[in-house]
């Protein structure tokens, strides 16, 4: 029996994707190879049931933090996450939220797993993947949007490969049947991170025009594994708009989220997306 390993995943686990060069590394990606490395994941995906492990471990809102101190992402998504549902623009699916820092991990060895920041489940009751992103603390733009999708790459393998436990435990918790269908992955930010990447002003030239390669790479994902890649925006919501009650952290507005389109013009920050049908990817 094969164990799960990082180290056996080499673009999916890789730890940086610097600035400088960023557009020749997308464009770099053999996606064949990702590919086979998205199914052995799967084939070698820990199981939380075999080791009498539920997946919804009753998350109830509250960080262990009684104040947020210094905002994060965690209490973002905590936030999102007691809103329910989020308002969405028409280009953009509509997505429930079941859960937060929803685990993968069986057992302490299967290091480098991580949690997913939000899991949801469409109308039809697809199941998505919601990575989060963040500026950093001192401002910098953060990781990167190629980093984001391999993060969410490797939690849509694992979350696949388990979605018979997972739909039935979402039947008992929710009346929810999850579909088979390869998850939705979207990527979810302020829209301060988007405009960090986006709007790269010096840093553009050693960078490149990384949106086309990751466009495309987005494209090849949906073709070869029928997983749907989502860039999506949080309008006028970030970690500055967090606030905090007796049940946790909290945003005061209900944020809208609407798509992210990806230019290769270095002066266009955000423009309007062509509306897509939800099983689309809506990079495009």
């Amino acid at each position: 029996m094969k164990l799960f390993s990082a180290r056996r995943f080499p673009t999916l686990f890789r730890d940086r994707w610097n600035t400088t060069g960023l557009a020749g590394a997308i464009d770099g990606i053999d996606v064949d190879a990702l590919c086979r490395e998205y199914d052995e994941l799967g084939a070698v995906a820990p199981s939380r049931p075999d080791r009498d492990k539920c997946y919804f471990v009753g998350h109830e809102g509250r960080p262990r933090a009684k104040t947020p101190g210094h905002p994060s992402e965690k209490h973002l998504a905590i936030a999102l996450w007691r809103l329910g549902t989020l308002r969405t623009r028409a280009d953009v699916t509509q997505i429930p939220l079941l859960d937060y820092q929803f685990p993968l991990k069986a057992a302490r060895s299967d290091r480098g797993l991580g949690e997913v920041d939000l899991l949801g489940a469409t109308a039809e009751d697809r199941i998505a993947i919601i990575e989060l992103k963040v500026k950093r603390r001192d401002g910098t733009r953060g990781e990167s949007p190629v980093h984001a999708l391999m993060e969410g790459l490797r939690y849509a393998a694992v979350v696949h490969a388990n979605i018979g436990a997972i739909s039935a435990e979402t039947r008992h918790l929710f009346g929810v049947d999850l579909s088979d269908r390869p998850p939705i992955m979207q990527i979810l930010a302020p829209e301060d991170w988007w405009g960090g990447w986006l709007d790269m002003g010096r840093t553009r030239r050693t960078a490149g025009p990384w949106e086309s390669g990751f466009l495309e790479l987005a494209t090849h994902l949906e073709a070869r594994l029928g997983i749907a890649v989502q860039c999506a925006s949080l309008e006028a919501a970030g970690l500055a708009d967090i606030a905090w009650d007796a049940c946790g952290p909290l945003l005061p507005h209900p944020p809208t989220v609407s798509g992210v389109a990806l230019d290769r013009a270095a002066g266009r920050r955000f423009s309007k997306m062509r509306a897509a049908h939800p099983s689309s990817s809506s990079t495009a």
